[in-house]
């Protein structure tokens, strides 16, 4: 019976020539030789240059689409994610670091990604084609490769690349996106996601730790020196591949002199691991150690460990480690031109319709690969063989058929002779075609009426296909990777059901459940009775949710963040157990700031114009949270940059408040800021005039204001409440 296979060497990230050929031919030897289904990962085929540097190429992409057809490649499901441009739309996301090894694209050029975006939400390839076609300026197209550096502030970068390049892109682009919608509409290649509570202790992270509890295993003495580079890294425990590999890239960039091997030896290392947790997370494949010993607590992981350092000399061994390791993103897209030296995938598609015959045995669990391999292989070539056998057959019956309609033929011909004379060239030609429409007709007549037979002319023309194709399955040795360990071969592991997808989280609910996942924000969800928070990850209610969404236009979850706040909309369960959006603020960088400013014994306030009541109001001095530096700092910092104020002593901490605990979580640090002197004029973020105030002055205006309603401020009247109670009233 046939096993589901993953192949490490159909990795993304596995792109040079070489590993190409490497990957072309596994996947070649996994279903011609041993007849098994390769099932790949979203990544493996939409973001891999060994598949689209390929698929270009008319007859391998019509071959692989009938291989997909025939159910020998199938593509995994998972989560939540449907299809291959549903997978591609999520990579998309603003902050998320994915690095696109197959795609001539950087994570850095967000224009160009929204650009695919777009394109793939609404199957629409007109707006790139606008692009292409000359509908669109030079700028417009340079304008699409800008780039944002978000360690620098997002810091904008003009494009290196010319313009002939940028259109050469575009151009690129356009046939991936086409080619990712076209295999998308394939519905029936895809296989159900796994349950993530099947593997939930699985995940990278998991098995990365159980990685770098190994010993050194010898290897130019690089194991100890990477796995310490691994372990000090600030994302460890992440399973975001694309993070570890940006990270280890910045370190080597960052240091003047380093073993440059010590760092791609740790990238190879990550980008085993993670192939682990890809074959883990699919569901029912035959894998090459036993899974049992991933467990945590396990003393024993003999079958593991050999087969992770086998993998790792094997794929450090093929050298290039500069074309291989710490390349980082690039704009080129880089086919693949040696095709004489990709395996002969229409022999392939062949030898699946051949095996195809065989009768499917329901699995009741999941074997290890090695288990019983030879005997696999023997019965899968027995199988083609007996197909071969029965069309070989059914070729000779229809020679049989056309020697017998020669001999009626001869007789016709015996008949004719002894009453019409006839010129013999003549006559053997008329003969011959009588006889080949003859033969074909009847044939042809009796291939549309029984199911499996042929017509004379595709018996003739396959039997020295079939010949061929019998040759090479009897003699062409299997070529695929095995686990020497032959330790507890006979486990096996539970078969996995898979799950249904009965849905697809939106974006804000996906960033909503991340939200909740952070330390710094998981105390503005913890539970309440009075309103409590509906789980987004039980997918009843998930569904419940997106039927509101849809029915009344709700929407929930995280649908706007900025550098200083999100917009978030809770799903409370109401009293009858429904649900129902409660929309709040939430800050994104820090407590924000208020400062009783004094100067001189005076109160230094600022008359300015604020967008939100777009209004002129009276007010202290404030600033948002800022990322990365305390609230006093952040104090000191905006009356610099408002007032280019001179402080003469640290701010003192008065209080706190919250602006509006109905609207937002934002809570305000109040500070009493002493400073010498200030800069008059300057005009900054709106500031019409900046006032010094007595208190007796403050006051009067606070009573007096009902007119002209500039001093209703709810900052600076909280400030000032505190700063009385903090026994600074005066009797000026």
């Amino acid at each position: 019976m046939p096993k589901f296979v993953y192949l490490f060497e159909l990795d993304s990230v596995r792109k040079t020539d070489q590993e190409i050929e490497i990957g072309q031919k596994a996947l070649y030897n996994e279903i011609v030789c041993n007849g098994n289904v390769v099932v790949l990962t979203y990544n493996q085929l939409v973001d891999s240059r060994g598949f689209f540097s390929l698929l270009d190429v008319p007859q391998y992409y019509d071959n692989i689409i009938k291989l997909f057809k025939n159910g020998a490649i199938r593509i995994s499901q998972y989560e939540e994610i449907r299809t291959i441009a549903q997978y591609l739309i999520n990579s998309f996301d603003y902050d998320k670091e994915f690095i696109y090894s197959g795609w001539p694209l950087k994570s850095t050029q967000k224009r160009l990604l929204a650009l695919i975006k777009r394109s793939l939400i609404y199957s629409d390839l007109s707006e790139i084609n606008g692009y292409i076609t000359g509908i669109r300026s030079d700028e417009d197209i340079k304008e699409l490769f800008i780039e944002v550096n978000a360690d620098k502030d997002h810091e904008l970068c003009n494009t290196a690349l010319s313009l002939d390049d940028c259109k050469e892109i575009l151009k690129e682009l356009y046939w991936l996106i086409k080619t990712v919608l076209r295999l998308s509409a394939m519905h029936s290649i895809y296989i159900p996601p796994r349950d993530t509570s099947e593997y939930k202790d699985l995940k990278f992270h998991n098995i990365l730790d159980v990685v770098l509890e190994f010993k050194s295993n010898g290897i130019d003495g690089l194991w100890d020196a990477a796995a310490d580079i691994i372990k000090g890294l600030k994302c460890l425990g992440c399973d975001n591949r694309s993070v570890y590999i940006h990270e280890i890239k910045n370190i080597y960039d960052k240091q003047s002199s380093c073993d440059k091997k010590v760092f791609q030896y740790a990238e190879a290392i990550i980008n085993l691991v993670y192939n682990y947790a890809c074959e883990i997370s699919i569901c029912n494949i035959s894998k090459h150690y036993n899974i049992g010993e991933l467990a945590a607590g396990c003393d024993e992981r003999v079958t593991f460990e050999s087969d992770f350092f086998c993998r790792l000399d094997q794929y450090w061994g093929l050298g290039d480690l500069d074309n291989r390791f710490l390349t980082g993103e690039t704009n080129a897209f880089d086919g693949f031109s040696n095709i004489k030296a990709v395996p002969d995938f229409a022999k392939a598609v062949r030898i699946t319709e051949y095996s195809g015959e065989e009768k499917a045995v329901e699995r009741r669990s999941i074997q290890r690969y090695e288990y019983n391999i030879q005997t696999q292989r023997k019965n899968h070539v027995k199988c083609v063989m007996k197909s071969i056998g029965k069309k070989i057959g059914l070729s000779a019956f229809y020679i049989f058929v056309a020697c017998m309609l020669e001999f009626s033929f001869q007789f016709l011909q015996s008949v004719v002779d002894n009453s019409v004379e006839i010129d013999i060239t003549i006559r053997n030609i008329v003969e011959t075609i009588f006889f080949l429409i003859f033969a074909e007709e009847i044939t042809t007549f009796l291939s549309n009426r029984f199911s499996g037979l042929m017509s004379l002319s595709e018996a003739l023309g396959g039997i020295g296909r079939l010949t061929k194709d019998g040759f090479h399955i009897l003699f062409r040795k299997a070529k695929t990777y095995i686990n020497d360990c032959k330790d507890n071969i006979e486990n096996k592991e539970e078969l996995s059901e898979g799950i249904m997808i009965d849905c697809i989280k939106s974006d804000a609910i996906r960033k909503y459940e991340n939200t909740k996942k952070e330390k710094n924000y998981s105390a503005l969800f913890k539970i309440s009775k009075i309103y409590p928070i509906a789980d987004t990850t039980d997918s009843a209610i998930l569904k419940n949710l997106l039927k509101l969404e849809e029915l009344y236009n709700y929407h929930f979850g995280i649908v706007y963040k900025s550098r200083f706040n999100m917009m978030c909309v809770d799903p409370i369960i109401d009293s009858n157990g429904g649900y129902f959006p409660y929309e709040r603020i939430i800050p994104t960088a820090g407590n924000g700031v208020v400062m009783v400013t004094k100067h001189n014994s005076n109160f230094v306030l600022l008359k300015q114009y604020r967008h939100a009541s777009r209004k002129i109001q009276i007010s202290f001095p404030r600033g948002f949270g800022e990322m990365g530096i305390f609230s006093k700092e952040n104090a000191e910092k905006e009356l610099k940059e408002e007032l280019k104020a001179t402080i003469s002593q640290p701010p003192i901490l008065l209080g706190q408040i919250y602006p509006d605990s109905g609207l937002t979580s934002s809570c305000v640090d109040v500070y009493l800021v002493e400073i010498d002197d200030y800069l008059q004029k300057d005009v900054y973020e709106g500031i019409l005039e900046i006032m010094e105030l007595s208190d007796r002055e403050f006051r009067n205006m606070i009573n007096q204001d009902a007119e002209q309603n500039l001093f209703d401020d709810g900052f600076t009247l909280a400030a000032y409440a505190l700063y009385l109670g903090d026994g600074n009233i005066t009797n000026k």
